[in-house]
């Protein structure tokens, strides 16, 4: 489970430095036209929903809690090392750094909820055992 967790966070850092960097790139060349933001939106989506899906298909069991961590992780990972807010907060002093604190752990905690639902889903699709059951119910039934 720790290599599932570790994958899925790599994927979460990666994947939101992506988005951020292609918004980035888009609006220093001066294209920050109607496809970037139509574009950006599923790209997020995508971002945030794809480590903990991950993290749930390799984990096996425990896919909530693998998806959660894993999308937990890659988010404080993102935001410690790849932040843009620190130099915002070295200037604040204190309260900067309480209110980075703060928005750290929302932003963190909202991803792994995100994490979680998409880890369930990442376990209940490898395993397949409710689907099956579910398509062997109705075939009984309609019987």
């Amino acid at each position: 489970m720790l290599k599932a967790i570790l994958f899925g966070a790599v994927t979460a850092t990666v994947l939101a430095y992506a988005s951020i960097a292609l918004h980035e790139h888009g609006a220093y060349q001066g294209t920050a036209s109607a496809w970037l933001t139509v574009v950006s939106t599923p790209i997020l989506t995508i971002a945030s929903l794809l480590p903990g899906f991950v993290a749930g298909w390799l984990a096996g069991k425990r896919g909530m809690l693998a998806g959660f961590l894993a999308s937990l992780l890659g988010n404080i990972v993102y935001s410690g090392v790849f932040g843009t807010f620190w130099s915002s907060v070295l200037e604040d002093g204190m309260s900067g750094v309480f209110h980075s604190a703060l928005w750290l752990c929302f932003t963190a905690v909202s991803w792994g909820v995100y994490g979680a639902a998409s880890g369930a889903a990442g376990q209940l699709l490898r395993s397949n055992k409710a689907l099956r059951d579910g398509a062997r119910n109705v075939v009984c039934n309609e019987a």
